[in-house]
């Protein structure tokens, strides 16, 4: 009878320690989840702040009405990279206050009339030549916004 009621006190405390090991292996792989997102957003974020050519279209786009000193190679550079970021913001990747990070810059360079055209010449350029627009993430990105 006191061996059934100490495998009972055994068992139990087993049990105890089986679920705080659960909640702190959970409490662990969360910490390391928010961790590694914020690497990941950290990345993108470097990565537009820190590649010259897309930060000198950027600026180029934010201060030129015309969109004049930003080569094609830039234009095609940065708003891949844009609309890339767009698209993670469309498939939930990142979230509506992740995406705040990035869009100043989108919005910005979006009201550039010369990236607008050249946005523009792109999508008929598509068109003509059956192929899918490399842009459409920010594409549809510009048409919810208001300009």
């Amino acid at each position: 009878m006191q061996y059934e009621l100490i495998i009972d006190v055994v068992a139990g405390l087993s049990f105890m320690g089986a679920i705080v090991m659960a909640w702190w292996g959970y409490m662990k792989w969360d910490a390391s989840r928010h961790e590694r997102r914020a690497e990941f957003l950290f990345n993108i974020l470097q990565k537009l702040r820190d590649d010259k050519e897309i930060m000198d279209f950027i600026y180029s786009a934010d201060w030129s009405k015309s969109g004049t000193g930003i080569t094609e190679a830039q234009k095609d550079r940065a708003l891949s990279y844009l609309s890339y970021i767009c698209y993670l913001a469309s498939q939930k990747v990142i979230t509506p206050d992740e995406f705040a990070f990035f869009e100043y810059e989108i919005n910005r360079v979006l009201k550039n009339r010369g990236v607008s055209e050249y946005l523009d010449f792109i999508v008929n350029f598509a068109d003509k030549n059956g192929c899918k627009n490399p842009f459409c993430a920010l594409l549809d990105y510009r048409a919810r916004i208001v300009t």
